[in-house]
């Protein structure tokens, strides 16, 4: 007996084709090296190096002449596993579509890093890195395509591992798949490629001439008189993988902790909330204003997030506004990835008891800037004026719409 799973074993070999993509990876900058401050000498750093180098794993044969950077992640077993890859298994090389997505990625991976170190969870981090670009091409697995989408909630979710890596399992039983495409969980609109075949890579940015890019922990950088959210999107499974955190969360000083858990584990909510934190929660699909109760009278949160486009509309979301109001918790609308969508958070806060928040996405995509005639932009005192126009202030445009319309 084999456990079920998303995928289907026909379709590694029956849906997958030549694919090509320009992807970027950021690592750690080579010629800062870590040993040095282990040594008195640059002779002593030398030595230390070669016998490093001596006592790494060999690389596979197929890695065998190419480029360092490409060929690094293939030599290692990591006792850690990824997206696609178990635990000690051969390692592949992550490249994203373009620097942002890069950028997007190394910061989630920093942040855990930082998260999951008891030594480090107080302390400042920063970290230099350089971004190069390589061309990927090969027999490849599009997994936004079909019938790979059908199981996106599998592959795009933000901390759950366990279904892409039996695909990537799949992918090294077969041995006729280079390297698999999906969608950017980081980076919304953005993709990514995995890549198990060394073979399928080659370097175009010339030797040093890397981009050079500095990674800084948000606080220090931004300063204290600014907010932070953190939206967790259930990254944790359980109240007790958050605990350690929560100095940090306190020392950042967060605004609020959002969604750290499944919607579903209450007890853990309740755990988490009535502290000097709020925790928001039912952003990610609670849908009717019983399930909003539940999430604020067991869960404990102190901060409702519906979502018009889950809960079917502004009637049923003010009656959990409604709710909020007689539980004396704070409302603050979830949703961001149109001007439709913002234009609907925005007539609901203009006529809500108190000020708070918006969500508002900055990403480069058309459907987010170009659904309507309107632009929405954001100030220069840091607000979002309300449309002014009849029902929601905004004008579909109709142009965007053919031009982007499916069927």
């Amino acid at each position: 007996m084999t456990a079920p799973t998303a995928w289907h074993l026909g379709w590694v070999h029956e849906h997958t084709q030549p694919l090509a993509m320009h992807a970027f990876r950021m690592v750690e900058t080579q010629h800062i090296a870590a040993t040095m401050r282990l040594v008195d000498s640059a002779a002593e750093q030398d030595v230390l190096e070669h016998m490093l180098d001596a006592s790494k794993p060999p690389l596979p044969p197929e890695a065998q002449g190419i480029h360092y950077l490409l060929a690094a992640p293939f030599r290692y077993l990591p006792p850690t596993g990824s997206r696609f890859r178990s635990t000690h298994m051969p390692g592949i090389w992550y490249g994203a579509d373009d620097s942002y997505c890069a950028c997007a990625e190394i910061a989630y991976w920093r942040q855990r890093f930082l998260l999951d170190s008891a030594g480090l969870i107080t302390q400042h981090l920063s970290t230099d890195h350089s971004l190069y670009e390589a061309a990927v091409q090969g027999c490849a697995i599009d997994l936004q395509t079909p019938p790979w989408s059908q199981a996106a909630a599998h592959w795009k979710h933000p901390s759950d591992y366990t279904e892409t890596q039996k695909l990537g399992a799949l992918v090294r039983a077969t041995g006729n798949v280079a390297w698999i495409r999906y969608a950017s969980v980081r980076a919304p609109e953005h993709a990514c490629a995995a890549v198990f075949d060394p073979r399928s890579l080659t370097l175009l940015t010339p030797e040093g001439r890397y981009e050079q890019w500095h990674c800084h922990t948000a606080r220090d950088h931004v300063g204290r008189d600014i907010a932070i959210m953190l939206d967790a999107y259930g990254v944790w499974k359980s109240a007790d993988e958050v605990e350690p955190h929560w100095g940090l969360f306190r020392d950042i000083g967060l605004e609020w902790l959002e969604a750290p858990l499944p919607m579903d584990d209450l007890e853990g909510y309740a755990r988490l909330s009535g502290r000097d934190i709020p925790v928001t929660g039912g952003d990610m699909g609670l849908t009717t204003r019983f399930e909003f109760k539940d999430m604020a009278e067991r869960g404990g949160v102190e901060i409702l997030q519906p979502d018009v486009t889950y809960v079917g509309g502004l009637t049923e979301f003010r009656r959990v506004a409604a709710l909020a109001k007689a539980m004396n918790r704070r409302i603050i609308p979830h949703g961001y990835k149109s001007n439709l969508l913002l234009a609907t958070n925005l007539a609901f806060l203009s006529q809500h008891w108190t000020e708070e928040w918006l969500e508002y996405s900055i990403a480069d995509s058309p459907l987010r800037w170009e659904i309507t005639k309107e632009k929405l932009p954001i100030e220069s005192d840091g607000r979002v004026r309300v449309p002014q126009g009849p029902g929601l202030g905004v004008t579909l445009d109709e142009a965007t719409i053919a031009k982007y319309r499916v069927g």
